[in-house]
């Protein structure tokens, strides 16, 4: 009598349990962050960002470098270089400057590398938009399948312990004992596994976000994450290919710049300079001395003899930039192909959602409902309980899986479209 009081406990237990099986998943964790200002912390602390902001402005200081004429010669000279007399002096000085093409294409290659460099930030703070968009949903969705691991985890040890007491009471075979205990460990498994999952997510938030406390997820009900235009035509607006593109640009830059170096440097100079002991003026015995100077000016050009190093030059920059065009129609080509992939794998795990949503959920719900009422009517064996709601949490946990894959999918296309 006392067992069967004891086993009658049990099954309203596993009753209970099964209505908060039915019930809507939710956890109860504190609020940290929402999903906006978890891509807004990333975006403003990782130190990947960071870099590539400071590159940004060296290369804005370099173009400041484009007008450089290079340095200013002055030369001294003392001795004997006109006659016998040691006191003789000369000043010059002179300044040689690039020809005015090279200014144009020193500007035009400092603009193009900041350009670059602007594409890199672009497409660094793409990539940990999507990490943390990426880990924030991965950590939603074990918050969610924990949820679920909770509540069947109550259950299936209730399972274990009425199976147990029945078998003791000749009630049932051992089977029907030993399928409930194995089913309540490996329910026991799954909810450790999935706790252990939550903490290295947190610490990937952490790490990405570059926080030096904790951090979570916002307590919300997953949903699926509305899909973006999808668009391959738009691939030159994605960073990362646009910086592809803008190599071919740089490389096109730089052998703008090779080219100019074939150019003649305009030299200009001055001298000031003493001739002690020559005559002062022609018909004249007045000689001079060391108070009189002598001025003049230099006009000259320079450039090299031998061609052929600098033309090699300008030609290895033109298979430079045939080697960028190539890349980039290659990462186009690519990114075309990832994109069309990908929306196709949208579109097969939304026909999924679509299923799980309209169909196995509800059937799911109603297996609970109906095992539920069958086991208050001693119209359901044990086993047949188990069975019923084992396949529920198969459809509880795939539809989880399905959804935390669709939203993964989607901040991947994002990521790929170049919207953050």
């Amino acid at each position: 009598m006392k067992a069967r009081k004891h086993i009658h406990h049990i099954q309203k237990t596993i009753v209970i349990g099964l209505c908060l099986a039915i019930a809507p998943a939710a956890w109860s964790q504190t609020t940290t962050l929402t999903l906006e200002q978890a891509v807004q912390q990333g975006l403003a602390s990782n130190k990947t960002v960071q870099s590539a902001q400071y590159d940004v402005e060296a290369k804005q200081s370099l173009r400041k470098t484009a007008g450089d004429i290079g340095r200013f010669t002055a030369v001294g000279m003392i001795g004997q270089y006109n006659s016998y007399e040691k006191a003789d002096n000369n000043i010059t000085v002179s300044q040689t400057i690039p020809f005015p093409t090279v200014f144009a294409a020193r500007a035009a290659l400092g603009d193009a590398n900041i350009k670059s460099s602007e594409l890199t930030l672009a497409a660094t703070q793409n990539e940990i938009a999507y990490q943390v968009k990426s880990t924030w949903y991965h950590l939603a969705y074990l918050h969610a399948l924990n949820t679920w691991y909770t509540r069947t985890d109550s259950l299936w040890k209730a399972f274990a312990q009425a199976a147990a007491l029945r078998q003791r009471t000749g009630e049932t075979n051992l089977l029907e004992k030993v399928t409930a205990e194995s089913r309540y460990l490996q329910a026991q498994t799954q909810l450790h596994q999935n706790q252990r999952d939550i903490d290295i997510y947190k610490q990937r938030l952490q790490t990405v976000l570059h926080s030096a406390a904790g951090v979570d997820v916002e307590s919300i009900k997953l949903t699926a994450r509305p899909r973006p235009a999808a668009d391959t035509a738009a691939g030159p607006e994605n960073p990362r290919i646009g910086w592809y593109r803008q190599q071919v640009a740089v490389a096109s830059k730089e052998r703008a710049v090779e080219k100019s170096g074939l150019a003649p440097e305009l030299i200009l100079g001055y001298f000031n300079q003493t001739l002690i002991g020559t005559p002062r003026a022609e018909g004249t015995t007045a000689l001079a001395t060391k108070s009189d100077r002598y001025q003049g000016f230099e006009v000259g050009v320079s450039f090299p003899l031998w061609f052929k190093p600098q033309v090699a030059r300008v030609r290895a920059a033109e298979y430079t930039r045939l080697t960028a065009q190539t890349r980039y129609e290659q990462e186009l080509r690519n990114y075309s192909g990832e994109v069309s992939v990908l929306n196709q794998e949208v579109d097969k795990l939304y026909t999924s959602l679509t299923y799980y949503e309209s169909s196995a959920l509800p059937r799911a719900e109603l297996i609970l409902k109906q095992a539920n009422l069958a086991l208050r009517g001693g119209e359901i064996g044990y086993l047949e309980l188990i069975q019923a709601v084992s396949t529920a949490a198969e459809l509880q946990v795939g539809y989880l899986e399905t959804l935390n894959n669709y939203n993964q999918a989607v901040v991947r296309l994002e990521l790929l479209l170049g919207q953050r």
